[in-house]
């Protein structure tokens, strides 16, 4: 049973299939590499391949189910309140980087920075911005302070921050 992000690196055990429950989803495998991300109060979660293949399952009260089956680089987006499965590829730099240590954005919303921010160091942010941040702003990141990301990027988007305990 997952609850937030992990990485996992599977042997193969034809008779010992591994099976990675985050609430009503189910992630069965066989023998592969593979990220879930599925943290608590976000309204979907995501399935990433990035060797063998996987089965996603989604089982509601109702007993309906949804499957997906994903190769390689390939992954599939959950929503929890609709049930739909969205399947796409995906850049395994940007998306499995956060495991070695590295935060990665390319041409992210501001907001989305935030969320990501505020996952990864464990803070709450508060914007006190009259005008809105429209560029998307992209870097790459080894095992960074929160500081040094910030100083990234206020250069580029023209803003000043402060950071006081968690917020």
């Amino acid at each position: 049973k997952l609850v937030g992000e992990a990485f996992f690196d599977v042997v193969r055990d034809t008779l010992h299939p591994f099976i990675v429950t985050a609430g009503e989803v189910e992630v069965r495998v066989l023998g592969t590499s593979f990220n879930v991300q599925a943290f608590p109060f976000e309204e979907g979660m995501t399935v990433a391949v990035a060797s063998g293949s996987v089965r996603v399952e989604k089982k509601n009260q109702e007993q309906e189910h949804q499957t997906s089956q994903l190769e390689p680089l390939e992954m599939v987006k959950v929503n929890h309140a609709t049930g739909a499965f969205e399947k796409s590829n995906f850049d395994p730099e940007e998306l499995l980087a956060w495991k070695d240590g590295i935060l990665v954005f390319h041409q992210a919303p501001f907001e989305e920075i935030v969320h990501k921010l505020e996952r990864w160091y464990g803070v709450d942010f508060i914007v006190r911005r009259k005008r809105p941040i429209t560029n998307g702003f992209t870097g790459r990141y080894k095992n960074p302070s929160l500081e040094l990301v910030l100083e990234g990027m206020s250069f580029s988007s023209d803003f000043d921050f402060t950071i006081q305990g968690k917020q």
